[in-house]
Order: C-alpha cells, then structure tokens, then sequence
C-alpha cells in the first residue's frame, strides 16, 4: 500500500488506476480500450496508465472502495479526483480523460 501511495504521489503527472481481476471478461476488453486510447500521442504524455489486479493487492482495492469491476481511479497530486465503474468504449474513454486532463 505505501508503495503505491508513493507511486500515486510522485508522479508528474496524473495516474489512471485500473483496478481488475484476470477473471473479469469486461476488465480485459477496458485493457484493451485503455490501450488504444492511452497509447495514442495525444494522451501518452498526459496521463500515467497503471493497472491493479484486486485479488494480488486487496488492501489498495479496500483502501479505495473498490467493490466493481473494472473500476478506474484518476490520480492528481496523489488524490483520487474521479472514478468510473464498469466498462467504457475506447471513443467514451477518450472523451472521459480529456474532459478531466484540461
């Protein structure tokens, strides 16, 4: 957990945290979504992609009442400013961080 919190608060930048679990179909498909919107130049340098798998790290995920899955948590300043629970298009998460990283 301090490791995390560590990681959160350092960055330059603000960190997108995927919570998910290997089993969970709609995780996998928001991996996939997350990959085609975060790679893209336009996001790469904006935003921190990291990924958080509950069932290896339940402390972290009870920390944030994580209760769904996928759940994403957008860092500022190592402060969760925003989440979203459940799975999201590669097009509405793309609008979903440029709305929030202006």
């Amino acid at each position: 957990m301090a490791k995390f919190q560590q990681m959160i608060a350092s960055s330059p930048t603000p960190v997108l945290v995927d919570f998910f679990t290997q089993w969970c179909g709609p995780c996998h498909q928001l991996n996939r979504n997350m990959k085609a919107t975060v790679i893209e130049p336009v996001m790469k340098d904006r935003v921190k992609f990291e990924k958080i798998d509950t069932e290896q790290h339940p402390a972290v995920a009870d920390h944030f009442h994580i209760h769904k899955l996928p759940t994403l948590v957008l860092f500022k300043d190592g402060q969760a400013v925003d989440r979203v629970e459940g799975l999201m298009s590669a097009q509405d998460l793309q609008m979903y961080l440029l709305k929030l990283l202006k």
